[in-house]
């Protein structure tokens, strides 16, 4: 099946341009999405132009920080390792990690990439809070000692919200993505506020 459509609004008012898009799942079979392609001429965010024939690399941590302190996050039994609880799919909201101290990150590694064009990284959590009161969060691309910080956001108490963070230099160098620090770079969450 072909879906096409013109002159549909996708931003959001608060913005000027879009930062992502999410297809829901559908109740039985398989869906296979190709050459989803937005077009707009405004706004003024990284990556506005076409960018031709592109491929999307979803992945799922595979291990927790490899620096000391980044995992400061408590994770529900079973899964007694950070990394293990996220990036379920479908999501199982009996495992999770959580924390409640100002300052503290949950940071993952990914899997290592094969050699190519790294154009951005696009980092992506549902997020919940928990308990009564409240916190700001962010989410956070870290890559070789720098933190490039998300705008913090507050969590809804007793539904997931999705949030993301769009990464398109790498924070350590100001510059495009190489494909070796796009594979060491993690990514994860910090407790703002």
């Amino acid at each position: 099946t072909v879906i096409t459509n013109g002159s549909v609004t996708t931003k959001n008012t608060a913005n000027t341009w879009i930062s992502g898009i999410k297809f829901n799942s559908i109740s039985s079979g398989n869906a296979w999405f190709d050459d989803v392609v937005i077009l707009d001429t405004t706004g003024s965010a990284p990556l506005n132009d076409y960018l031709g024939q592109v491929q999307v690399k979803g992945d799922v941590p595979n291990a927790n920080s490899a620096v000391g302190g980044r995992n400061a996050f408590t994770p529900t039994t079973p899964q007694a390792d950070n990394h293990l609880n996220v990036g379920n799919i479908p999501a199982n909201t009996a495992q999770y990690n959580s924390d409640l101290t100002v300052g503290d990150y949950d940071m993952f590694r990914f899997p290592s990439l094969t050699a190519l064009s790294v154009l951005f990284l696009n980092e992506w959590a549902e997020i919940e809070l928990d308990a009564a009161g409240s916190r700001t969060v962010g989410l956070n691309c870290y890559s070789g000692g720098t933190d490039s910080l998300g705008t913090a956001f507050a969590p809804s108490a007793g539904s997931y919200l999705l949030f993301n963070h769009v990464s398109p230099v790498d924070p350590n160098t100001s510059s495009a993505w190489t494909t070796s620090n796009a594979g060491s770079a993690e990514l994860g969450v910090k407790v703002v506020s």
